[in-house]
């Protein structure tokens, strides 16, 4: 289970996951957070807040303690750097054994993952749908090629 380390994706991951909880290794990735600037609901909260309330997740991936990009921009952050924040997290995926991976993240870093960086092959010509809240989507992603094909789509 990879996650966000963003209080809500804890949140969510924890609620829809929860008969997973002690079963498989819960991982937070800086790599994998919410779209950032301006807001301040997209402030990372100090890793020493998540650790009481979520203990079956390691943080141990997380760097620094605070948000380390928040205060970065004086504007919302660039579809550039998420996008580039998309290929740091393939390339620490490529460097894992699993095959089957649950990500729970954020809407606009999904946006960009699949309109920016990855090639999706919809069947039929369909176009990239925005997520919906707690939306579960499957994909068949192949790294290194990054090219994702998507086996099923579901509201949670």
């Amino acid at each position: 289970m990879l996650v966000s380390p963003m209080r809500r994706t804890l949140q969510t991951a924890t609620e829809c996951f929860r008969n997973h909880i002690g079963g498989i290794q819960w991982l937070a990735l800086e790599s994998l957070r919410e779209k950032t600037g301006l807001h301040p609901c997209d402030c990372r909260l100090p890793i020493i807040e998540h650790r009481p309330e979520f203990p079956h997740v390691s943080f141990d991936h997380i760097e620094s303690e605070t948000d380390p990009i928040f205060h970065k921009y004086d504007c919302r952050e660039p579809v550039e750097d998420i996008a580039g924040r998309v290929q740091e997290f393939f390339s620490w995926l490529e460097t894992r054994e699993e095959r089957n991976i649950t990500v729970v993240t954020h809407s606009a870093y999904l946006q960009v993952m699949f309109l920016n960086v990855l090639d999706v092959a919809y069947p039929d010509g369909e176009k990239f749908v925005w997520f919906e809240n707690c939306e579960m989507r499957s994909f068949d992603v192949h790294v290194p090629t990054l090219k994702a094909v998507p086996i099923s789509h579901e509201i949670a």
